[in-house]
């Protein structure tokens, strides 16, 4: 019977395990991509983890500990810390239970850069452009904390020629400094590019080879 009262008694303390879950705030892409681990990043490696964390009364999370992560070693649990570091809960789950003092695993998927596109490559200096970003385009893109923090950049993406001789599937190639969006940006700014059907030495422009494009970040002076 003193056994049976000391179980009930581990059990009403132990804190409540959260499910369905209404979050407030959870990580964003750019959040994600500073995240992310060098080694599989540069190796093109996705992976997961899963974290348990205390919730806090505001609904921030505290002592958070990885449960799991695939691939072991390479980390993602580490990562995945670092985003639950931001991540609030709202008061009460889906199903009206309160969220305070109770505990959460998340988790969460890192999804593998994606490769370069294949195909045969060509001379990115003999290409006429028609067509390419404006300064107004450069201004609409330039990622938000790196503004704010009057960071400058550089992104270089590896794109393939469309029979219209425009640019698809484009994949950063380069990116610096890390972890600002400037690879993003320049992602949403290969939608502008145009090319002419003729590079500078007079020979046609091929639909399907792969070429590279650069954009420069500058703060206005």
């Amino acid at each position: 019977m003193i056994l049976g009262m000391l179980a009930a008694a581990a059990v009403a303390g132990a804190p409540t395990l959260i499910t369905q879950p209404l979050w407030k705030t959870t990580p964003n892409l750019i959040d994600f991509i500073r995240a992310y681990p060098e080694k599989p990043r540069l190796a093109r490696i996705g992976g997961r983890a899963v974290v348990q964390c205390g919730v806090k009364a505001d609904g921030g999370l505290e002592a958070c500990a990885v449960v799991s992560e695939e691939p072991i070693g390479l980390g993602f649990g580490e990562a995945a810390l670092k985003l639950a570091g931001g991540m609030v809960l709202h008061p009460q789950t889906r199903a009206g239970v309160d969220v305070a003092g109770g505990v959460i695993q998340i988790p969460i998927r890192f999804a593998a850069p994606p490769a370069p596109p294949e195909g045969r490559p060509m001379d990115s200096a003999n290409v006429i452009l028609k067509k390419r970003p404006t300064g107004e385009d450069l201004a609409r893109y330039y990622p938000t904390q790196a503004m704010q923090e009057r960071v400058e950049g550089l992104a270089v993406a590896v794109c393939r020629i469309t029979p219209q001789f425009t640019l698809t599937g484009c994949v950063v190639s380069k990116e610096e400094p890390y972890g600002y969006g400037f690879g993003m940006a320049l992602q949403y700014l290969t939608d502008t590019y145009e090319l002419s059907p003729t590079g500078k030495d007079g020979a046609p422009i091929t639909p399907g080879d792969i070429m590279s494009v650069g954009v420069q970040f500058r703060m206005g002076r």
